[in-house]
């Protein structure tokens, strides 16, 4: 590269002079290639190395603040807008008559009530759909379960006295419920002071309305019989059967009688009575089961009716029996033969009688439960001529039960 040489005749005459003041050029920097251009002492910068340029912050905008300002602005807004629309009706309303105010305030009724329906609908489909989406969650939660879950749910209807139509269930709430029975006697004789081993009679019959119109009858008895105690055992399960399935009066009543035999201890029995010319119908579907304890010493009976059937179901319109009860029967050393101790207690829930079925459910009671049939079926109180029914039928059991005691004795 050749050097550059300055001629001041190129620049002109005039301009060398003005520049004198200056030092001499050195030229030789001019031919130095850029490449070879050597580096720059750090101690001419005055610093100890190069340095990076420094990053800019960015500027934090504080949101909250801002949304509080620009609420802020927005309420003076609206205030100012208010007060402008409320001195406007002021003096709208100055200048209406008597009608339009009238009709403003109706219009503003409806509006109030149209915005209340539409708050009322909102929030009515808000909780349908919060009661839909439940009701998906716990259909999924149910259906995640297991059969036996399941089954055991619906095993529990034996509490409410249901049977159920599936075979296998059918007879596991049979024994519950003859089960649940046999648990409930020896508190019952406390209740009633049965426990203790008295010699002497009692007969106590108990008969009440209750304030939600069932008529309630209890019947207890104690005493000591003559005769073996499988003499009594076996006179007590006939006499139970005995009086579900023979009216007093057959000739004044039409009935249908059904008996399944369970087990050696079990039967189910189910029952219908109807009178021919009425139309009061009384079923019944009822458990009875022996039970022998102390090695053979005591043996109890149970019975308890049945209040709904999925495999036989009660007619809609007819009165269904509701009653439970139990025999205890414990064998006793006489010093002249062989004797039992017998204690027994019954309790029976009577509906009151619909009004139009007074006089045909009176019939019928009558010829099942009493000799002279209709005779006494005419008496006008229902709830007194029920609990009549209940304190013969008592009564009129002991002398079934007696006389068949009386004929295994004799034989």
């Amino acid at each position: 590269m050749n050097g550059i040489v300055w001629n001041g005749s190129d620049i002109g005459g005039d301009a060398v002079g003005e520049f004198d003041f200056l030092p001499l050029i050195d030229e030789a920097i001019f031919e130095i290639p850029l490449e070879g251009i050597p580096p720059i002492e750090s101690d001419l910068l005055g610093t100890a190395g190069p340095k990076t340029p420094a990053r800019r912050r960015r500027k934090r905008v504080n949101t909250l603040q801002v949304e509080l300002l620009s609420l802020h602005e927005s309420k003076d807004v609206l205030e100012r807008r208010l007060m402008e629309l409320e001195s406007r009706r002021e003096e709208r309303l100055q200048t209406m008559s008597a009608s339009a105010l009238k009709w403003e305030q109706l219009a503003r009724n409806q509006l109030h009530l149209k915005l209340k329906t539409m708050s009322e609908n909102q929030r009515l489909r808000a909780t349908l759909a919060e009661q839909s989406t439940l009701r998906r969650e716990l259909e999924e939660i149910v259906l995640k379960k297991s059969r036996l879950l399941m089954m055991k749910m619906e095993d529990e209807q034996w509490r409410v006295l249901k049977l159920s139509a599936d075979s296998e269930k059918r007879l596991v709430a049979i024994h519950a419920i003859a089960n649940q029975q046999f648990e409930t006697i020896d508190s019952q004789m406390l209740q009633f002071g049965l426990m203790e081993d008295a010699t002497n009679d009692l007969w106590n019959i108990r008969t009440d309305t209750s304030p939600e119109g069932v008529i309630v009858g209890q019947g207890m008895r104690c005493t000591l019989l003559h005769g073996s105690l499988s003499a009594v055992v076996d006179a007590s399960w006939k006499t139970i059967l005995h009086v579900q399935v023979q009216p007093k009066s057959p000739t004044f009543v039409l009935g249908a009688v059904k008996s399944y035999s369970i087990d050696d201890d079990t039967v189910y029995l189910r029952t219908a009575f109807r009178c021919p010319d009425g139309d009061a119908k009384a079923e019944m579907s009822m458990i009875m089961k022996k039970q022998v304890m102390d090695d053979g010493r005591v043996v109890r009976l149970v019975f308890r009716t049945i209040l709904d059937d999925e495999a036989h179901p009660f007619d809609a319109n007819s009165y269904v029996s509701d009653q439970y009860g139990w025999i205890h029967m414990e064998e006793v050393d006489g010093g002249d033969g062989a004797m039992v101790r017998y204690k027994s207690y019954v309790h029976s829930n009577m509906a009151h009688p619909k009004r139009q079925d007074v006089d045909a459910l009176a019939q019928l009671m009558g010829a099942i439960h009493l000799e002279d049939g209709r005779g006494i079926a005419k008496m006008a109180d229902p709830a007194t001529f029920m609990l009549h029914v209940f304190e013969t039928a008592f009564r009129s059991f002991e002398t079934i039960f007696l006389g068949l005691l009386n004929n295994s004795t004799n034989e």
